[in-house]
């Protein structure tokens, strides 16, 4: 990963873009700006939802709670305890899988501490830090290894969007630009029935599809 890092320097250094995808989880710490669960949703959409399923329904349910409580409130027995588990929560336990297979302990002994309404919201916020911070390794040899090439100090002037289309260049094909660059020969001009059929139809490709095109071109 450090000699990962020095690549990107020098191609950042002779502006050579590279053709490589990241997620957002490389460019926003680079640039110094926080984490959260929008950009864990950018690579495990999955865990995600999960997290979401377990906030609405704790949510609902301390709703219900401090209905109970209120003095106006309706007495039917329906608030919860906060030692309660309800029936989706049954199989969570303040453990979590990383990306590579491994199971982590949220805290001491998590796989016997099960998901209750006194501690859901921990349990989000510590399977949310832990997805989010499990490459701080690798991506601090990154740093370094980039630091050795670039001021790694000045990169928080850029926008995590700045900085990525500085290194990868923009992955979104600008048809206009295109034809602006165009140079014709052979008799060829921008008013040629040819021409313009051409560009009409690129006007209708997809962005994946331009991409195929300028890779089979160039």
């Amino acid at each position: 990963m450090q000699f990962f890092g020095k690549l990107i320097g020098l191609a950042v250094r002779h502006g050579i873009t590279l053709g490589m995808t990241s997620s957002c989880l490389l460019w926003r710490p680079l640039v110094k700006t926080a984490l959260g669960g929008a950009d864990l949703d950018t690579v495990d959409g999955l865990i995600c939802s999960q997290l979401k399923e377990v906030e609405a329904l704790g949510v609902k349910l301390e709703a219900q709670a401090q209905a109970q409580a209120a003095p106006s409130g309706p007495v039917d027995g329906s608030a919860c305890p906060p030692e309660y588990q309800p029936e989706e929560w049954k199989e969570l336990v303040f453990a979590t899988y990383l990306s590579d297979g491994t199971r982590l302990n949220l805290v001491p002994r998590g796989e016997e501490v099960g998901v209750t309404l006194s501690n859901w919201r921990q349990y989000v916020k510590l399977v949310e830090r832990s997805r989010l911070r499990e490459g701080a390794l690798m991506f601090k040899v990154l740093r370094d290894g980039l630091g050795t090439v670039l001021p790694t100090e000045l990169l928080p002037l850029f926008t995590d969007v700045e900085l990525e289309q500085l290194i990868c260049g923009n992955a979104t094909v600008d048809v206009d630009l295109l034809r602006q660059c165009t140079e014709y020969e052979d008799g060829l001009s921008p008013d040629t029935p040819l021409v313009r059929n051409f560009w009409a139809i690129l006007g209708e490709m997809s962005n994946d599809e331009l991409t195929l095109f300028l890779r089979f071109v160039w």
